[in-house]
Order: C-alpha cells, then structure tokens, then sequence
C-alpha cells in the first residue's frame, strides 16, 4: 500500500464482509453492497484523503482477494467492489466536488 491512504482501509472492508457473514439479519448480497457503497462513500469523505491512490489501491487489492476467494459471495462481493472502484473513480473525475476535501 502506498503512503498515500490508510493500510487498514481494504482489510477493514474484508473484515467488515466476514463480520455481515456473523448477523442474520443482513442477509442478502443486496444489504451487503449497499452497506459496502456506504463504507467507500465515507472513507473518501476523509479530509486529506488522496482519493486517486485510494481506489487504485482498492481495486488491486481487489483483484488479488477477489482471485483467492473460496466462497461465492465472497467473490460476489469482491466484483461488486471492483465495480464501485471504477464507479468511484468515475465519480472522482467526472464530479470531484462530490468530495471535495479529496486530495488528486
């Protein structure tokens, strides 16, 4: 990970997919995503935050976690953050006063 963002940033969106699979009530992919577009929303919101090197970290990670995983979901979950990477990223280049506190 670069000095650019957080370390703990991706392990903590893995480690929050693992803690969803601990509650009953959340039980749809659909809860899940939702609850995931949410956490990348607030984690660009971060003032300071070098949005950029964020997602491009992201999506690598992504693409490495996404290729080991075992359990459907869990690779479901893992596209769907590919994508929101991308969408995000779009977002960030298209509408940057979406976040403005972001730095490039």
């Amino acid at each position: 990970m670069s000095k650019l963002s957080q370390s703990n940033d991706f392990t903590y969106l893995v480690s929050a997919n693992r803690e969803l699979q601990k509650y009953p009530g959340i039980k749809t992919l659909l809860e899940k995503k939702t609850l995931f577009d949410s956490i990348f929303s607030e984690i660009l919101s971060q003032p300071g935050r070098h949005g950029f090197a964020y997602l491009q970290e992201c999506y690598c990670s992504n693409l490495v976690e996404k290729d080991k995983a075992v359990n459907r979901d869990f690779q479901e979950l893992l596209a769907f953050m590919l994508e929101m990477t991308v969408n995000y990223t779009s977002i960030l280049t298209l509408n940057p006063d979406m976040f403005p506190d972001t730095l490039p």
